[in-house]
């Protein structure tokens, strides 16, 4: 449910089921029409963080309004006491500096997704990078359930460990209603901000 006044829309993030009497202003969210009209890619990607936490990196990216399957405008992932459109987030990264026979390193970090207070954030998605490097570099995928279900597939890896790991890819989804996922990719020539080290 969306209200409009001055430019600015207020998006209800209050629970499902309260009583219409008992809503305030608190339970919605006011978004500036500039932020809509952007394309979704650029809601997500534009907000791009890298996080370092001891031995891991959290990577945050942008919620941003969709359409659910009742034509109403939803965050696209969960936002205070309101369920978003998908519950899982998919970042799919490339290796760089590193190849085995040409082929290029890849990572998928699977996990749940939420969004931050600034509702228009995802919570970081944290990536224990210390301990998985920790590990022979190989074909397989590392189950972290501490990190919000997180899963992290690996796949055409070489001797090393690459130094740099580029953000290619967003896909969303919903495990549950099996409604049409999001694949959502950034502009090209984007590996310099949307990529982080690690040695």
């Amino acid at each position: 449910m969306t209200d409009a006044w001055n430019g600015v829309v207020y998006i209800y993030v209050g629970e499902d089921r309260s009583p219409a009497s008992v809503k305030n202003l608190s339970d919605y969210y006011p978004v500036s029409n500039k932020f809509l009209r952007k394309p979704i890619a650029e809601q997500l990607f534009d907000n791009v963080a890298f996080v370092n936490r001891e031995s891991e990196v959290g990577v945050q990216v942008g919620n941003f309004l969709t359409t659910d399957e009742s034509g109403n405008r939803r965050f696209a992932c969960q936002t205070e006491n309101r369920g978003g459109v998908f519950d899982r987030v998919e970042l799919s990264f490339v290796g760089i500096g590193v190849s085995d026979n040409g082929n290029i390193p890849k990572m998928t970090v699977n996990s749940t997704c939420a969004a931050e207070d600034d509702l228009t954030t995802l919570s970081p998605i944290w990536i224990p990078m210390g301990d998985i490097y920790q590990a022979e570099p190989k074909t397989q995928e590392l189950h972290f359930p501490e990190f919000g279900s997180t899963a992290v597939h690996f796949e055409n890896l070489a001797s090393s460990w690459p130094e740099k790991w580029a953000l290619v890819k967003v896909r969303l989804y919903n495990s549950v209603s099996g409604s049409p996922a999001i694949l959502l990719e950034p502009k090209t020539n984007s590996h310099s901000t949307l990529s982080f080290d690690w040695h």
